[in-house]
């Protein structure tokens, strides 16, 4: 049972069992490599047979294939990396070479893993640096990559390559601003697993790196600027309704829908974080209900929200979870419930929602985008829920009315 349908690479049919099978022949494989277990032998050798006389034509699946045939045997690592080299494309002018399946760029970070992998197993060192650089420039300042998917599978290819190129290294870096000597690193036996950096100090216009010695290296530039926010554009439209507040379990009704202006929805996985008001926890049974009924994957739930992975959206219509909610301690002035939706491997494909609480019912102030405002939120009786205040009961709102009024006055006796 696959949990995560982006390790399907979001395909389906014929292709989704080549991935799901190679997946499963490499942890065989690995686990081979600590138990030496001769029923795992026999498991191996049948999922590489089956995965030999698969043809499929998606490159996701065919580079997973060639890379568990590569490194379980059933076929020859050369064979396969050539194989592979013929389906990637290379860019001189830079030195880096990518496999690209023009689905996302989290995808193809994904798949150039894979294929780096592959490319140590058979030896093709060459190719496989112009890969590793690939990877290194698709690195965000933090070091991870855009999704778990892509930063598990690219992490691991690096470390693959790293382990690949180890031996006697003894390398002197320099660095040099504006020709000037800045600072020179020295790498070597007794520090090469260590992470040496240097920050420098702005305006400059040129940095120079040279290096001798012998072995392999590897030098990160990082620049850090800050750039106005981008007015990204919502792709789906988040609703969050809270329903039949007056009963012990009121029912949260969240339904996502593909906006117009944006493209449709891809294959994979969605994740829609449902947010609840402080004191209200979800109840158990009816998210259970939820997965039976197959409406969702799986779902989690953490203090104020719940996530649900969703492996299917409807491209036409609606797509709505339902559960209870119940409230185990109360709470005044409650803030805004924040939910969002976003695409598992495109995660700038997004939509989001803020609903607001009001004192007789719950009001829905979503519009897709951020919602913040509540201007068009309506609670489930039909009370209008647009006033920030109304959460506060009145006989409260005048007690702090008169208490402030207190200090007034007060203040002006002593004066």
């Amino acid at each position: 049972n696959v949990i995560h349908q982006e390790m399907m690479g979001g395909l389906s049919g014929a292709s989704s069992e080549s991935s799901l099978t190679s997946y499963v022949l490499l942890a065989l494989v690995k686990a081979q490599s600590i138990l030496n277990s001769p029923s795992l032998t026999t498991s191996i050798s049948k999922g590489s047979s089956y995965l030999l006389i698969m043809s499929p034509s998606k490159l996701y699946t065919k580079v997973l294939r060639s890379y568990a045939l590569a490194v379980s045997g059933g076929g020859s690592a050369g064979a396969m990396a050539e194989a592979a080299l013929a389906w990637s494309s290379e860019d001189t002018t830079t030195g880096v070479r990518y496999w690209s399946s023009a689905s996302t760029s989290a995808q193809d970070t994904e798949l150039s893993g894979y294929a780096l992998m592959m490319l140590c197993a058979a030896g093709s060192m060459s190719e496989a640096l112009q890969t590793a650089r690939y990877l290194l420039s698709r690195r965000t300042a933090s070091g991870g990559f855009e999704s778990t998917q892509d930063t598990v599978v690219a992490l691991g290819a690096l470390a693959t390559y790293a382990t690949a190129v180890a031996g006697s290294v003894d390398v002197s870096v320099t660095l040099s601003i504006e020709s000037v000597l800045e600072k020179t690193v020295q790498v070597d036996s007794s520090n090469l697993d260590v992470l040496q950096s240097t920050s420098i100090a702005w305006p400059f216009s040129r940095v120079d790196v040279s290096a001798t010695g012998e072995g392999t290296v590897l030098v990160i530039p990082e620049v850090v600027y800050n750039i106005p926010e981008l007015d990204i554009q919502p792709c789906y439209d988040l609703q969050v309704e809270w329903l039949n507040l007056a009963s012990s379990t009121p029912t949260v009704r969240a339904c996502m829908e593909t906006v117009s202006t944006c493209d449709r929805p891809s294959q994979g996985m969605w994740l829609m974080s449902v947010g609840l008001f402080t004191g209200y926890s979800p109840v158990i049974s009816s998210l259970l209900a939820q997965k039976t009924a197959r409406r969702i994957k799986r779902y989690e739930t953490q203090d104020s929200q719940v996530d649900f992975y969703l492996d299917d959206v409807s491209t036409e219509g609606s797509t709505c979870v339902e559960f209870q909610a119940s409230r185990e301690f109360n709470v005044q002035s409650l803030r805004n419930a924040s939910s969002q939706v976003f695409e598992y491997y495109d995660p700038q494909r997004r939509g989001q929602a803020s609903t607001i609480y009001a004192d007789s019912g719950l009001g829905d102030g979503t519009d897709g985008s951020d919602g913040s405002d509540g201007t068009d939120g309506t609670d489930a009786s039909g009370v209008d829920g647009t006033s920030q205040g109304s959460s506060l009961p009145a006989a409260f709102s005048l007690a702090v009315w008169l208490f402030a009024s207190a200090l007034l006055l007060g203040g002006l006796s002593a004066q």
